[in-house]
């Protein structure tokens, strides 16, 4: 039996794109995007202002910890989340959650929160960064965030049954996690072979990683309506968890 992960990617905004330098889908789809928050009345200067303001912050929260104390008020992951709450809420903005670059933040917060050995702050980002996105196209990018969102899932899932995270009865089971890590590393291992080629060396390290991962799996085996049964309503438990309203249309369809 073969394990399949199909998504039904969104279409573009309806709008007619004033700009025909920017090529490819991405550069399309998020124009599109743009053009249609203009519509709603948020001013041109508000909104370049407020993208220059969330990239500046995550960059800077990046730099923080390669130099830690340097940046005493952003070694704080916690009040960086904040202050990107504040932002994307900000006056005359109501920055969508979905639009670039809010997603990539919250993966780059994710990897952060995880040099921090912050699992749980990391797996709720990591998972709204990766779900919480209108752009759900499949090439390179989208492949090496999910490679972030499973590298947090992989350390989260990884955590001791009597870990102070799993008092919190609102937090996912050990089992709904690793559930979850299976699925969406098969779902990488696909993208990269579609994307880079099943002979790059990117294609064959994923597929050798879930290789690894599945020799120690003890549960419901891989490709069967078992497993199948176990990560449907696991996923739904985890996305509902770290606060992603609209579900990705993602099945695991076993062939």
């Amino acid at each position: 039996m073969t394990a399949v992960v199909s998504w039904t990617r969104p279409s573009p905004p309806n709008s007619t794109t004033p700009n025909n330098y920017l090529t490819g889908p991405r550069c399309n789809f998020e124009l599109a995007e743009q053009v249609s928050i203009f519509k709603t009345g948020t001013k041109l200067t508000a909104f370049y202002q407020a993208q220059r303001e969330i990239r500046t912050l995550v960059s800077s929260a990046v730099r923080a910890a390669k130099y830690p104390g340097v940046y005493p008020n952003l070694d704080d992951l916690s009040a960086v989340e904040t202050r990107l709450r504040t932002i994307i809420a900000g006056p005359g903005v109501s920055w969508p959650e979905t639009m670039e670059p809010v997603p990539s933040a919250r993966l780059s917060l994710a990897m952060l929160y995880l040099g921090q050995g912050k699992p749980v702050p990391a797996l709720r980002n990591a998972i709204k960064g990766r779900f919480i996105t209108s752009r759900q196209e499949l090439d390179a990018d989208w492949v090496n965030e999910m490679l972030d969102l499973v590298t947090v899932l992989i350390v989260a899932g990884s955590m001791a049954p009597d870990s102070a995270a799993f008092e919190d009865k609102t937090f996912p089971p050990l089992d709904d996690i690793r559930a979850v890590t299976f699925g969406n590393l098969v779902a990488l291992c696909q993208g990269a072979t579609n994307v880079f080629g099943g002979d790059s060396e990117y294609a064959k390290a994923m597929q050798n990683m879930l290789g690894v991962m599945l020799a120690k799996k003890p549960r419901s085996k891989m490709g069967t309506q078992e497993f199948a049964d176990e990560y449907a309503p696991a996923n739904l438990r985890v996305l509902d968890w770290a606060g992603v309203v609209d579900k990705p249309q993602m099945a695991y369809v076993v062939a």
